[in-house]
């Protein structure tokens, strides 16, 4: 039965797999092809605030694979099919098979889970990896022979993954605290000695990378609100992701309605959950709530809260809920999950087959621009064009960064358009990250002075809106 949960999950991520590229999987995929191996994980990296494991993956993966958007994203495909299968495996160390299957069910359906199933980026790699270090170290109390091994191997691929999701590795001293298990000390401590030997080894990349974080949240204030911030909102708005996934309604009073009867069915599902006798519960509960207590707190001075980067924690959320629907009877069990399930695929069905809900359309906006007016000018709310951009571009387009400081604070820091723009009839004006790059619409008013009329607003999902200037 895990088989067909297994190919479930794999045809679910399989889906629209070619999607456009968005900016920071570009960024990615760019670096990659254009840099070496050791350029790659020891230059480019200090401006990416993560571990370097996920880049070394995605560095051998592509030179072996090619650089397709399909080709950058197999390894999270991979890698999600994984987590549902350690999901299941926790589930029968838990309890049973029943509940393993229910667990595993719940997390190949998950909307949010398949959405990052499927990007080019380390999230999925983290949550794949949380759940192998947590199956592992669960195994230890059983001082399994060499068990230590395998729980210093995955713990020093959590590690490697993303610096949010090594907060697992708290949660796991919480749990060990409570346990008052010196046996378990002892095998957690042996595989803890590989995962300071590999933690040391990128150390000094860790040191760069907070300078750099810093100074850009110094410089770029509104960059907070990107990257994540500790609010009300967004600790909200991570649990409806949780259970919504990237999809959102016009209607927000029906969005809210939505989102609040799946609240309280999982709420209900997960209290059934937790009251439960099983000796793994208080292990599940300090695994979802003590990353998402201790980034959140984090978040109060380096920005890092946000729902995809605690995506690790659905796992130990699917395998409580699936503790509640387990304890129900049998045909309140099939009801239930049957529902849960269903209303899930609708979710997921929503984001898969609607471009709308999908990634920055940069491929469809690239391709508009080449039939539009290929001679064109194109002017950025940077100091260059986007990554996405010049992927799909491929050097087709004339591109110009329109501003020579950012955030861009006063007229000077625009370039001069007398120059530049010197005979150009039509010019296009890409709007993208303006409340970040240039929040006081400088470039649009440079523009206008000197003598061009928007005339046509392209929008494009993601992307957003591009303003086509002529000449007056």
């Amino acid at each position: 039965m895990i088989i067909v949960v297994l190919i479930l999950g794999l045809t679910l991520r399989l889906i629209s797999l070619n999607q456009s590229l968005w900016l920071d999987e570009a960024i990615s995929l760019l670096a990659s092809k254009q840099n070496s191996f050791w350029d790659y994980i020891t230059q480019y990296l200090q401006a990416d605030f993560h571990p370097p494991g996920y880049f070394i993956i995605l560095w051998i993966w592509t030179h072996t694979f090619g650089f397709s958007e399909i080709s950058a994203r197999i390894p999270s495909v991979i890698f999600g099919v994984v987590t549902i299968w350690y999901v299941y495996k926790l589930g029968v160390l838990i309890k049973n098979r029943q509940l393993a299957l229910t667990a595993a069910l719940l997390i190949a359906v998950n909307p949010l889970h398949i959405y990052y199933s499927q990007e080019a980026r380390m999230y999925e790699f983290a949550a794949m990896a949380s759940a192998m270090s947590f199956y592992y170290f669960l195994k230890l109390q059983n001082l399994s022979r060499f068990g230590f091994l395998k729980y210093g191997a995955s713990t020093t691929l959590l590690l490697s993954s993303d610096y949010v999701a090594s907060l697992t590795i708290l949660s796991q001293i919480v749990v060990l605290i409570f346990a008052q298990s010196k046996n378990w000390w002892k095998e957690v401590l042996k595989g803890w000695i590989l995962v300071a030997l590999a933690g040391a080894a990128f150390l000094p990349l860790l040191i760069k990378q907070l300078k750099i974080g810093i100074d850009t949240t110094t410089n770029f204030p509104v960059w907070k609100e990107v990257v994540g911030q500790a609010t009300a909102k967004s600790l909200g708005l991570t649990l409806v992701k949780f259970l919504l996934g990237r999809i959102s309604f016009y209607n927000k009073i029906l969005y809210g309605l939505i989102a609040g009867g799946m609240g309280l069915a999982y709420g209900w599902f997960v209290s059934r959950g937790v009251v439960g006798r099983n000796k793994f519960i208080p292990s599940l509960i300090y695994w979802f709530l003590v990353p998402l207590t201790l980034s959140f707190i984090i978040s109060f001075w380096i920005p890092i809260f946000s729902y995809f980067r605690v995506l690790f924690i659905l796992s130990p959320l699917m395998i409580l809920a699936a503790l509640g629907i387990d304890s129900l009877s049998h045909k309140w069990r099939e009801t239930a999950l049957t529902s849960i399930v269903v209303t899930q695929l609708i979710f997921g069905g929503i984001y898969l087959f609607n471009p709308r809900f999908q990634r920055e359309n940069w491929r469809e906006a690239v391709s508009f621009l080449e039939l539009r007016n290929p001679q064109a000018k194109i002017l950025f709310e940077s100091n260059d064009s986007f990554s996405p951009f010049k992927y799909y571009a491929q050097d087709n387009l004339q591109t110009l960064g329109a501003l020579e400081m950012m955030p861009a604070q006063r007229d000077s820091d625009v370039v001069d358009l007398k120059t530049k723009l010197k005979g150009d009839k039509t010019i296009f004006l890409v709007d993208y990250l303006v409340d970040i790059t240039d929040p006081q619409r400088f470039v649009a008013a440079a523009i206008e002075r000197k003598g061009y009329l928007n005339t046509i607003t392209h929008d494009f999902a993601g992307v957003g809106f591009i303003y086509e200037y002529t000449l007056k």
